[in-house]
């Protein structure tokens, strides 16, 4: 007979039972685990000893015990079997029930016609009702969507048929929200095929499927943007350097098409750049993982175009690549240029301009200064910063103070100020100050000494000729009353004619003289009889009273005065028969187009040897800037 080696396993009474067997038989107990399983399936023994009938009695009454202890281990051990498997069947549904219960997914178990026999927590936290209240309900559910019952029923009977598609439903829960749901059907059958139960897994998609909406609704964004912008967008290998993509811009700026940029490379549209720049641009970009830059691109036709770029590290189609934003900056560049040129130019002409200009603070130090400012004051910019200009230029504080404040006003007028300069001399300077958006001061002046000196020398020149005309005037008179006692001595006369035709000639040249400087005078200047009428004008007084020069003679004065201010001005002028003189005056003057201005008027009483007033002198100036009334 064969013989095949078996390695069995026994309970630990079977084993015991065998071990004294083997004992009693004086074999080992793989001879008596044989000879029972031998005599157990009715084998042939596997050797034939003669034996005698009593023997063989014997022999058989403990065959049949041995099976019978055999048949008794065995049961012994299938019901060891089947309780160990009915104790890991209750553990098994211990461990599958808690498992549906703390899934984190809903799951519900229905029975043949629909009714619900079992819903987990999550089921009730999808659905928003209880397991006390769905269980027992079969259909219609609390949660089916009111508008829809009737399609979801028909998907219900399919799942219950068997069908174990995986199904998308609306529902409505407790609280009236309506949500997104996917059902798995699942149907359980035992071993003969019978339906036990039909289970559901459940699973809230509502923020999955918005999400899906909002990503595919940020693609579609993307794309418009990728092929909208104004900019070129040039998306390209991190590895290869060819093109990945290009939005349509980039291609009508380079002056391709679409399927042509994307065959390119970034060395065929890029000038070359040198290693070293090449080199720091790729640093940075792989530190900061983005880098902006300025570079220059040819198109198609040949034509280069200046262009920012600023480019970035992303992952596209599963491999690093780099996407640039690229900007024309032609018109920047331009303008750039045209901005430089333009301040070039303000450069110089601050630099080259005969005015005295300087940028001060609110506390009026120091910023900046021209060189006529250093030429006229005669410190640097760095000196200026070291000292107080104020105290240098205006060493008494009061007037100082006077000054201060005039420059800290911002479009104040000009203003005159006698200014002490670094070698001491000292230079009528006429100042005034405008203010910038961002609040810095620039003060503007101008060197008016020599107009001053000017001023007053023509001030000296009508004072003297004031004097000869009333020399000559009243020489005239002399000669008016003498001409009587010059003809009763004519031979007198004829001896002194000649001498005074003489004279009379040269005053006359001498009175054209004045009488020109008076016409040319860039002041107006008026004589007036002592009731203020017009006897004589300059061209100045007509151009400032918009009336012709002969126009003017024999006109009141008062004429030219609004009619509200025509009693102050007539009492001024009664004040000026006083003996004190000369008097200033602001006035306005109505003019022919109903416009007025603002004038300054200094005006002299003129008086005969008996000190009687004959007239007024009136020197009027047009109001430039601001003046103390004086009397």
């Amino acid at each position: 007979m064969t013989s095949k080696v078996m390695e069995l396993y026994f309970p630990e009474d079977l084993i015991q039972a065998i071990e004294t067997r083997a004992k009693a038989t004086s074999t080992d107990q793989n001879t008596v685990v044989v000879d029972i399983l031998v005599s157990a399936f009715g084998l042939p023994s596997s050797s034939q000893v003669p034996v005698t009938e009593g023997q063989l009695v014997e022999e058989l009454v403990e065959e049949k015990t041995s099976q019978l202890s055999l048949a008794n281990m065995l049961l012994q051990a299938e019901i060891v079997k089947r309780k160990q498997i009915s104790a890991t069947l209750s553990q098994e549904k211990e461990f599958i029930s808690a498992l549906i219960r703390n899934l984190p997914i809903g799951v519900i178990s229905t029975d043949e016609s629909g009714k619900i026999l079992l819903v987990n927590s999550a089921y009730e936290e999808i659905c928003g009702y209880s397991s006390q209240e769905l269980v027992g309900q079969s259909p219609p559910y609390f949660y089916w969507d009111v508008a829809n019952q009737e399609g979801i029923y028909e998907t219900f009977l399919r799942s219950l048929s068997g069908q174990s598609e995986k199904i998308e439903l609306w529902f409505t829960r407790k609280n009236g929200e309506r949500f997104l749901a996917q059902l798995h059907p699942i149907a359980l059958f035992d071993a003969y095929g019978n339906l036990l139960h039909h289970l559901a897994v459940i699973i809230d998609i509502t923020e999955g499927r918005q999400a899906e909406k909002a990503l595919q609704e940020s693609e579609e964004k993307y794309r418009s943007l990728f092929e909208l912008a104004n900019d070129s967008i040039l998306i390209i290998d991190a590895e290869t350097q060819g093109f990945l993509n290009v939005n349509w811009n980039a291609a009508r700026r380079l002056g391709y098409t679409r399927s042509e940029v994307l065959n390119l490379a970034i060395e065929d549209i890029s000038l070359p750049m040198s290693a070293q720049r090449q080199q720091a641009l790729e640093q940075e970009l792989r530190i900061n993982g983005n880098v902006v830059f300025e570079h220059i691109y040819r198109c198609k036709d040949g034509v280069e175009i200046p262009v920012e770029i600023s480019s970035q590290i992303i992952e596209y189609d599963n491999r690093l690549a780099i996407q640039s934003f690229v900007r024309d900056i032609s018109k920047r560049k331009r303008t750039r240029e045209a901005f430089q040129k333009q301040r070039e130019i303000r450069q110089t002409i601050f630099e080259h301009i005969p005015i005295l200009i300087f940028f001060f603070d609110a506390d009026c130090q120091i910023q900046l200064i021209n060189r006529e400012t250093e030429e006229v004051l005669g410190w640097s910019l760095a000196e200026l910063q070291k000292i107080d200009l104020w105290s240098q230029c205006y060493p008494h504080p009061e007037y100082r103070q006077m000054v201060i404040e005039h420059m800290q006003t911002a479009d104040a007028g000009w203003q005159d100020f006698q200014t002490r300069v670094r070698d001491g001399r000292l230079l009528d300077i006429s100042w005034t100050t405008v203010q910038l958006s961002d609040g810095t001061l620039i003060g503007i002046g101008r060197d008016v000494t020599q107009r001053k000196h000017s001023e007053r020398e023509l001030r000296q020149a009508h004072s003297e000729l004031e004097e000869r005309s009333e020399k000559l005037i009243e020489l005239n008179h002399q000669l008016q009353s003498t001409l009587e006692e010059l003809r009763t001595a004519e031979e007198e006369l004829l001896v002194q004619n000649e001498t005074i035709a003489k004279a009379h000639q040269q005053l006359e040249i001498e009175v054209r003289h004045y009488q020109d400087l008076f016409d040319l005078a860039p002041d107006a200047y008026l004589l007036t009889d002592s009731e203020g009428v017009i006897e004589e004008a300059n061209q100045a007084a007509a151009e400032l009273l918009s009336c012709e020069q002969e126009h003017l003679l024999g006109k009141a004065l008062k004429e030219f005065i609004p009619p509200g201010e025509r009693r102050a001005f007539l009492g001024k002028l009664s004040k000026i028969r006083e003996p004190q003189s000369p008097y200033t005056y602001q006035l306005r003057l109505k003019l022919r187009s109903d416009a007025s201005q603002q004038i300054v008027a200094k005006v002299n009483a003129k008086h005969n040897l008996n000190k009687k007033i004959l007239g007024f002198r009136w020197l009027m100036r047009q109001l430039v800037t601001e003046h103390s009334e004086s009397a």
